[in-house]
């Protein structure tokens, strides 16, 4: 039954056309993070380590303030923001040349990640009606995790085809298509608030 109001939902199909491409955007470079780091940049396992650990560092760091903001500007343009930063966030981490730089691009991954759950949380909350929130959560994370199999083998296939930057470049632009369900959401909200 919360399946069919799901899907009767043209708010929340908006929202999950709009995950559908961001998590199909990160599941394509997420795997290679590392791989770049080893390959790209001939990183040994310790320094590779560090550079993971920046970029968790960064999600800690942001974490908090990033629940702060979306409280304050709202959870559409919250994760407006994240999809545009993210996109800028994979390409410059894929133009580091040296370890401060993937040092310094890996922690700037992180704080552009926390921008999101609270973001996309609030926004499912707001859309609320008949149906529980949990229940939308746990339908936008199958589906979301369900693009993640298939981004993570694109990923592979255009690492090894086109090259060490590619991966990163390709899932910024697949990114960038989940503006286009959030941009319509925005302004049917806009439209349904000036009634």
């Amino acid at each position: 039954e919360n399946a069919k109001l799901i899907f009767s939902d043209g708010n929340i199909m908006k929202l999950t056309i709009a995950l559908v491409f961001h998590s199909l955007g990160f599941s394509i470079i997420n795997p290679l993070v590392q791989l770049y780091a080893k390959e790209s940049l001939n990183l040994n396992e310790q320094s590779i380590g560090v550079v993971m650990a920046m970029w968790n560092a960064g999600l800690l760091v942001a974490q908090i303030p990033s629940g702060e903001f979306t409280d304050r500007f709202g959870g559409m343009s919250m994760l407006s923001m994240h999809i545009i930063l993210s996109s800028v966030s994979w390409i410059f981490y894929c133009l580091s040349k040296t370890w401060s730089e993937a040092i310094f691009s890996a922690f700037i991954l992180g704080v552009v990640g926390a921008l999101d759950m609270p973001a996309r949380r609030t926004i499912i909350v707001q859309f609320k009606k008949t149906i529980d929130s949990a229940s939308i959560i746990g339908y936008v994370d199958a589906l979301t995790n369900l693009v993640f199999i298939v981004g993570s083998s694109l990923g592979g296939i255009i690492w090894n085809t086109l090259g060490y930057n590619m991966p990163f470049i390709v899932g910024s632009i697949i990114n960038m298509f989940a503006l286009i369900p959030l941009v319509t959401l925005i302004s049917s909200k806009r439209r349904f608030s000036s009634m």
